[in-house]
Parts: C-alpha cells; structure tokens; sequence
C-alpha cells in the first residue's frame, strides 16, 4: 500500500484555499446602539408612506426580523438580536404612531429653538427613558402659524418612540372628522383613542388656526375628549404634548365656551403654557405677488 504524503497534501489545500477568493457577501454587523433618530431618514430607516404616514425601512443587520437562532439545552430559541432588535421595536412604534410624512426630515440638529426655556422642557422630554411608572413630563406649546410647533412635536415623537415609548400623533379636526365616521358602526372612535398609547402628541388643539366659531358638537366633543385624556393622565399612564395656534385666552372662551372644568384640566396636565414667539419658518413658493396687502 502506497503511504501518502500528509505534509504535501496540506501544502496543496493551503494553495486551494489561497486561490479562492474571499466571501465578501457576508453580511456586515452595525452597531446601532447610538444611533440619533435625526439619523433615521439618512439610512432610510424611515420612509416616506403612501397613506401621508411615515413607514419604518429595513435595518441592513444578518439576522432574521430581529432575531438570532440559540438553544437552550437542546432545544433551539430566538434569541433578539443585539445589533438591530431594539432599534427595530423602535421602527415598529413610530410606524403605528402615525406621524405625517411632513416629519421624514425633522431633526432637533437642525431645529432653531424660540428660548432657552422651550430647549430645557424638550430636552428633558426626549432624554426620557421608558421603564416602569416613568413618563415624560406633558408640554402644551402655542404660537403662531408656522414657527416650529409641529416641527419640534414630529422630532419629539421619534425620540420617545426609539427610547421605547408608545406615541400617537393626531390632529383635532382630522380625529374628531374619524369620530363622524365612526358614528355608523355604533362604536365610538374616541373610546379607542388611548388604548396602548404611553405618549398622545395632539396637533392643532382647535384645528386648523382656530376658528371664529365652533359648532356646539365640536365643543361638547373636546370636552369629553379632554376629560378621556385627564383620566388617563391622573392614573400616571398618559404624557400629552400639545399644540395651538390659539392663545389659552380664546381656547377658553371659543374652543370650551368657558368651561371651567376643563380649563381646571388643561392646567393641571401642563401648567403654564410655553408661548413660541419664532417668526413664520415654512419656506414660501415663488413671491408674484402678496396674499395679503
């Protein structure tokens, strides 16, 4: 029997080995731990959905939706992955938050805030962490048309949601119009509102720059809707963030017909309400002549 060469043999699979090529197609590991939110839309992580609502993208990560393949003893698990499962629970949450596709670009770097003050109470919102009993501190912000309200609710939102809070966006006209909607199926849109909500940022608190007047439906609805929400609230279960065109002044007089209950709520929720004073930031189209002489 012909005895073989085992030092030749293992020259030759090293020479094999060398001539191949390396896997470059492996998938590459990120580490997504300080990831800024303002970041999300430069690593298309969000988009741009087609129902007007901001979508979650696809995390590039070698797992498989967020999980890993372990055993324990002998059998095997999902285990959540560490590169990508927190962020991709971060993902899901602003999706159903429902935050419009005008919040894709938003980002705090480039936000100009209107005082010191309104940088202090955002900056303490979106440094919450969510764990057991802690919610953020609630912010009621008015102001004038187009000077960072919405903007600085949208960056808000994403914070809160990748720091593990469940958010929902809504704005007063468009809820109260689904609430119409609803009246068909005999079930209250408004009963739903808050089920699995941590975080209610409301936008446009009396529509759309107010209105001169207010049907007494609308008014009676607000009413509930503000005593739904301080429920909530008492319980410790419930953050708002809040905006308005309106000042409290004509929210108290139009908006609630000088509800005194309701104002009592309003102001136990926030406390004092942060006046934005910033001039009107909304890029204006080409100037052929003027709105308003």
């Amino acid at each position: 029997m012909q005895k073989i060469n085992f030092s030749h043999l293992e020259e030759l699979l090293l020479s094999i080995k060398a001539s191949i090529p390396e896997d470059n197609s492996r998938p590459v590991y990120y580490d997504y731990s300080s990831l800024s939110p303002d970041h999300l839309h430069k690593m298309d992580l969000i988009l741009r959905g087609e129902k007007r609502y901001l979508v979650a993208g696809d995390i590039p990560c070698h797992c498989h939706a967020g999980y890993e393949s372990g055993r324990s003893g002998s059998y095997p698990i999902a285990i959540p992955c560490k590169h990508c499962h927190s962020l991709k629970q971060g993902l899901q949450r602003l999706q159903r938050a429902h935050l419009p596709n005008d919040a894709y670009e938003c980002s705090i770097e480039n936000y100009i805030f209107d005082s010191s003050v309104q940088e202090q109470l955002v900056n303490q919102i979106i440094t919450s962490k969510k764990s057991a009993g802690n919610i953020p501190a609630s912010l009621f912000m008015y102001g004038g048309a187009g000077n960072g309200k919405s903007t600085i609710s949208y960056i808000m939102s994403k914070y809160l949601c990748l720091n593990g809070y469940r958010v929902k966006y809504i704005h007063h006209y468009h809820e109260f119009q689904k609430e119409k909607k609803s009246w068909s199926s005999n079930e209250s849109h408004l009963d739903k509102l808050l089920d699995n909500v941590d975080v209610l940022v409301f936008d446009e608190f009396g529509g759309l720059g107010g209105r001169s007047n207010y049907s007494e439906w609308f008014t009676y609805t607000t009413i509930e809707l503000i005593g739904i929400i301080y429920e909530k609230f008492k319980a410790g279960q419930l953050s708002i963030i809040m905006t308005s065109n309106m000042t409290p002044d004509l929210i108290y007089n139009k908006l609630l017909d000088k509800n005194s209950m309701a104002l009592s709520r309003l102001q136990n929720i926030f406390g004092n309400p942060l006046h934005i004073k910033g001039p009107d930031r909304r890029p204006k189209g080409n100037q052929v002549s003027s709105w308003i002489n």
